[in-house]
Formats: structure tokens, sequence, C-alpha cells
């Protein structure tokens, strides 16, 4: 699987604290790769405290398509979105697209659907 990534590999994080224990990243990036898409998802272990600062990080990557928010960083992350899905404001969000954070240029399905840019 490695050995197809280069330069122009797209990256998906997942992030939490503590994220050791979560399993996905490897079968999220088979899944995707097997659908034709050139892409990783990435763990990242941040503290809540950081979490700010790390999407803003995340917002910088030209290559970072998304984040997959796990525990304890789901109603925080919400709070960076410009909008969300109605799942998401029910307090049930799981991932952003990054055009939808507040001062990005992605969507955030910490939001189900595409949100407006």
């Amino acid at each position: 699987m490695l050995d197809t990534y280069s330069g122009a590999t797209r990256v998906i994080f997942i992030v939490g604290d503590p994220i050791a224990q979560v399993k996905s990243p490897g079968g999220v990036t088979q899944m995707l790769r097997d659908r034709g898409a050139d892409l990783v998802v990435v763990p990242a272990h941040v503290a809540v405290a950081d979490l700010a600062a790390w999407v803003a990080s995340a917002q910088a990557m030209r290559n970072c398509d998304g984040i997959i928010v796990t525990v304890p960083h789901k109603f925080a992350a919400l709070a960076l979105c410009r909008s969300a899905s109605a799942q998401a404001a029910r307090g049930r969000p799981s991932r952003m697209r990054l055009s939808t954070l507040a001062w990005a240029r992605w969507p955030c399905t910490t939001c189900s659907k595409p949100c407006a840019s």
C-alpha cells in the first residue's frame, strides 16, 4: 500500500486524545485506495488545549482533505466549523471537511453533507 504514495497523495487525519487505540486508519485508507483515491488516513494525537491550533495547521496543508474527529474533540471541533449538518448540530459530529472551518477554504462534516463555501 505504501509503495504508491507520492507528493500528489491526499491526506485525511483522524484526531483524538488518546489515539493509539484507533484501528481504522489502515482500513479506511485501503477502502479509499480500492475506490481509486490517492489518499492516506493518518492518526494525530492532539491534546484538547491544542486542537484549534492544530486544525489551523491542518488548514494550511494544501494536501489535507479532511479530519475525522474522535473523542474528546467532537464538540470542540463543531465550534471551529462555519456551518454544520443537522446531525452534527444535535451533538453527533464526526468529520470535518476543511472548507467549512470558520476561517477556512474547506466544507465541514462535523457536517454530513457538503457545506457552502
